[in-house]
């Protein structure tokens, strides 16, 4: 399923491309690419600039600004 697709489906706002293929959900510290993963919990934001995942779903209460060179 593209990135795109899910965006739409969870009401979400897409930051970068929305083309990437989507294959699984992962753990943000286990994420593979072609993997999507999630961002809620402040305690595993430190993952979030080493996570190899194609996609993050990002809790809007989050700060964004040091996520920003993560869109795809």
């Amino acid at each position: 399923m593209r990135l795109r697709e899910i965006a739409t489906l969870v009401g979400g706002e897409l930051t970068g491309g929305g083309e990437a293929e989507i294959e699984r959900v992962a753990k943000i510290e286990e994420a593979r690419p072609g993997d999507i993963t999630f961002l809620h919990n402040p305690k595993y934001r430190k993952y979030a600039a080493t996570t190899a995942a194609s996609a993050m779903l990002v809790a809007k209460d989050l700060a964004l600004s040091e996520l920003a060179h993560r869109t795809v």
